[in-house]
C-alpha cells in the first residue's frame, strides 16, 4: 500500500491525518454537559465582563463561553492541565487564557458582580455598611504585644 506521505502502521490503520470532513464532522458533536459549566443564564450575567480576542493576529477558534468552562473545570477538578477531557478546547489554550484573564483583572470582576448579584438575591444591600476588626486575632500579635518573629 503507497502513501504519499507514509506514517507506516499508523498511516495504514488510521486513516492518516485529519481530514476537513472529519473535523466538521467533530465539531458537530455536542460536547457533553459537565457540572461545572455556567447555565446560559449565568453565562449572560457575565457575558460582558469577558474580553472579546485581540484584534489582529490569529482568530480566535474557540468561544469565550466554552473557555470559561473549561477554566471553571479544571479550576474546580484540581487535576494536571494535560488531563483536561479532549471536548474542551486544547489545554494550552485554555492555560493562555487563564492566566491573561489574571494579568487583566477578569477573574476579580466576575467575582464581584457575583458577589452583588448574591447578596441582592439574599435582600441585603450590595455593599456592606460596617465591618468588625478584631486585632487581637492578627498572626503575630498576643494581647497587644508584639511578637518576635525569627526566619526559618
Amino acid at each position: 500500500m503507497s502513501h504519499e506521505v507514509g506514517f507506516g502502521w499508523y498511516s495504514d490503520h488510521m486513516g492518516g491525518m485529519w481530514t476537513q470532513e472529519q473535523r466538521k464532522r467533530q465539531a458537530s458533536f455536542e460536547r457533553r454537559r459537565y457540572p461545572t459549566d455556567l447555565t446560559d443564564a449565568q453565562w449572560a450575567a457575565i457575558t460582558e465582563l469577558v474580553p472579546d480576542a485581540r484584534p489582529g493576529g490569529r482568530p480566535r477558534q474557540t468561544s469565550s463561553h466554552e473557555l470559561t468552562n473549561a477554566i471553571l473545570y479544571m479550576l474546580r477538578g484540581g487535576q494536571a492541565w494535560r488531563l483536561l477531557p479532549h471536548d474542551f478546547p486544547p489545554w494550552q489554550t485554555v492555560y493562555y487564557y487563564l492566566r491573561r484573564w489574571q494579568a487583566e483583572g477578569v477573574w476579580e470582576r466576575i467575582h464581584h458582580a457575583a458577589l452583588l448579584t448574591d447578596r441582592e438575591r439574599a435582600g441585603r444591600g450590595a455593599s456592606p455598611r460596617g465591618a468588625i476588626i478584631d486585632s487581637l486575632n492578627r498572626p503575630g500579635i498576643t494581647g497587644g504585644q508584639f511578637a518576635r518573629v525569627t526566619p526559618p
